[in-house]
């Protein structure tokens, strides 16, 4: 009887020890808050004259951006090699900043430097880009339509000068109305969605500076949607966003 007892006080206590720990990690979980992650995506054509043979690379940079209740931490792309072009690995710098604050903090691997953002967002992560079609263009097509939600615009020109941009195509999502950045506060002013994608199309035409016909190209932004990549780096940051309160 007291091998019995021994026994269903065991089992017993092993079944509140998983009813407490499921509590309390769900605890845990439902008063964390929420990480949501968007992804910058930046394609930017390179064209490269060596020997007199002309070469097209389209570089790709990522930024990745991080929203926690008013605080925001941006991931920014790595420096490139000058030779080649490669990524230097581990030389991302990220920036903190509590949401409508002017100043933020930028690391840069072991320093820290207090900033404006507004300056960093302009020189690193294509904030406040003025991406308008100037009212002196040419325009001689548009194509306007709406598709699952999404604004979809394309404007073609009349150019036939060197670097002369021939089309532009607009994407706007109402969903990415709530996360806090913006390509062109003017245009998102205008449209009923967030621009989340513009591209710069430069067709197939002869330059003068090369002496040579330069090949199709594109230079785009695009943000998407993607799941939180766990990055402890970010998730120490926000940690001492929400210790600080703000940054001054």
């Amino acid at each position: 009887m007291q091998i019995l007892n021994q026994k269903t006080n065991k089992a017993v206590t092993t079944v509140l020890f998983v009813l407490i720990t499921a509590f309390t990690k769900n605890y845990e979980t439902e008063s964390q808050s929420i990480v949501t992650q968007l992804d910058l995506i930046v394609n930017y054509p390179l064209i490269i004259n060596k020997n007199d043979k002309l070469t097209l690379y389209n570089l790709k940079d990522t930024i990745s951006l991080f929203f926690e209740d008013n605080c925001t931490v941006y991931k920014l792309a790595p420096k490139r090699k000058m030779y080649d072009n490669e990524k230097v690995i581990g030389s991302e710098k990220y920036l903190a900043f509590a949401n409508n604050e002017k100043y933020g903090l930028l690391y840069n691997g072991n320093t820290v430097e207090q900033v404006i953002v507004d300056s960093i967002l302009i020189k690193n992560a294509f904030g406040k880009l003025n991406l308008n079609i100037g009212s002196n263009a040419k325009i001689v097509e548009e194509d306007k339509r709406i598709v699952k939600y999404t604004q979809l615009e394309r404007y073609y020109f009349n150019n036939k000068g060197d670097g002369m941009v021939d089309s532009v195509y607009y994407q706007f999502c109402p969903k990415f109305k709530r996360y806090n950045y913006s390509f062109s506060d003017s245009l998102d002013n205008l449209n009923k969605g967030k621009l989340c994608k513009v591209s710069f199309i430069y067709n197939k035409k002869y330059s003068s500076q090369y002496k040579a016909a330069l090949p199709k190209r594109e230079f785009s932004f695009e943000i998407r949607e993607t799941s939180f990549s766990n990055n402890q780096k970010v998730i120490e940051l926000f940690q001492k966003l929400h210790s600080t309160n703000s940054i001054k």
